[in-house]
């Protein structure tokens, strides 16, 4: 859980940092920049601690295809940062948790005390509960819009997520995360060479600092998620992890005039119960 709640922190830095530089430089530019940053972070990190590399072959196709299918997540998630409302955005996005968790039982066979369920439920239902209604001042169109680029990031975020933590357990955190982004950056590259990169809203601007930050911020996360797959149960990991929207919301609040309704205000406090009894529960 201590690692879930760690990747909340990174990525919740990392979802405020990234609404700033996809405003200023488009989405898609703020994504393959974050994703570079990724890859030189970890690929650093693997010159240092040679790590073995002993059955990864078999599987390293799926650990390739979790960076792609995490790019479709990311370009989501940083489209709708751009264009909507931020709390909602990172909200919505954020009930990755309960696919992977779903996944996690359905498909490893992974047991949750009746406290740790609950926990999860919690969480889950707090991040239904923030993403339930926006700010009174965002129109009707951005929060459509937030919501449906949220929802495409959830479940990008929930497979890839879901893969990544599959196979932690057999090879550590570090070879499955620097795959996965070197998947994610094949298909970037691609995608940048396509006429995808202008739909995306790439552009030239001021921002590319910000994007930098939140393309480091997000690297540590997925190595906290990673590392906690590793450790515990991949369910209670991004469960924990799913909490993370409550920086952007707060950073909205603050930095950004965004308003938090009442809805927003029972579904934090839905998290971190819910978050209580997970670590309770594990």
């Amino acid at each position: 859980m201590v690692y879930g709640l760690l990747a909340a922190l990174s990525w919740g830095v990392a979802a405020l940092v990234a609404a700033v530089a996809a405003r200023r430089i488009g989405a898609f530019r703020t994504v393959i920049i974050g994703e570079a940053v990724g890859l030189a972070s970890y690929g650093v990190l693997f010159l240092i601690t040679h790590p073995s590399l002993r059955g990864v072959g078999a599987v390293a196709w799926l650990l390739l295809l979790a960076g792609m299918i995490g790019v479709g997540g990311y370009l989501a998630c940083y489209r709708g940062l751009e264009s909507g409302h931020v709390g909602l955005v990172s909200a919505i996005s954020a009930s990755y948790g309960g696919v992977i968790v779903i996944l996690s039982v359905l498909l490893l066979g992974e047991r949750l005390t009746p406290a740790a369920a609950g926990g999860v439920v919690l969480t889950v239902t707090g991040v239904v509960l923030v993403s339930g209604r926006a700010s009174s001042g965002a129109s009707e169109t951005a929060r459509a819009t937030g919501a449906a680029f949220g929802l495409a990031a959830a479940l990008f975020y929930g497979v890839g997520g879901f893969l990544l933590g599959r196979y932690t357990r057999e090879f550590g955190w570090l070879v499955p995360a620097l795959m996965a982004r070197a998947g994610a950056m094949a298909l970037l590259l691609v995608l940048a060479a396509s006429p995808v990169r202008r739909v995306m809203g790439s552009r030239p601007g001021p921002g590319v600092a910000w994007a930098l930050g939140a393309g480091f911020a997000d690297a540590a996360g997925v190595a906290f998620f990673a590392r906690g797959g590793q450790a515990g149960l991949v369910a209670i990991t991004a469960a924990a992890s799913s909490a993370y929207p409550v920086i952007p919301l707060i950073g909205g609040l603050v930095l950004l005039h965004e308003r938090m309704t009442r809805w927003q205000a029972a579904g934090a406090a839905a998290i971190l119960a819910g978050l209580v009894l997970l670590g309770a529960g594990s």
